[in-house]
């Protein structure tokens, strides 16, 4: 079972809120966007591709990914990176973290935490590519 499984994506979310509600901050950046765009609509549909999605990714992976992005922690395995990249690719990826920013406690750093994930995949990506050679 991934750690985001359970109740998927809400327990994801609900993870982040408390994570973040426990006295951590983010800095605070204004600018413009950086070209990710904009999560699709929340629906039925949508809620299940996010479950998908997070059902994806190897046991204790989803947490030590958390930490990473949202709090800014190198804490993330190699194993969990090739999990990313490889079972739940970057569009899960990148669609489960703009779900997660449409939290009040996140919106204002989003630019921040969407780059903190762009940079983030491109490091689990390097272990991908790393392989192929």
């Amino acid at each position: 079972m991934a750690s985001l499984n359970g109740l998927h994506v809400v327990a994801f979310v609900l993870s982040l809120n408390l994570l973040m509600n426990s006295s951590l901050s983010f800095e605070i950046v204004q600018g413009s966007s950086n070209g990710i765009g904009e999560a699709p609509s929340p629906g039925p549909a949508y809620d299940e591709y996010l479950n998908d999605c997070a059902e994806k990714l190897k046991p204790n992976c989803g947490e030590q990914i958390l930490y990473d992005i949202y709090l800014n922690r190198q804490t993330t395995t190699k194993y969990c990176c090739l999990s990313l990249v490889k079972d739940m690719g970057k569009s899960c990826f990148i669609d489960v973290a703009k779900y997660a920013l449409t939290l009040p406690v996140f919106k204002e750093n989003a630019t921040v935490i969407l780059n903190r994930c762009e940079k983030f995949w491109d490091y689990c990506n390097s272990f991908s590519s790393s392989l192929l050679v």
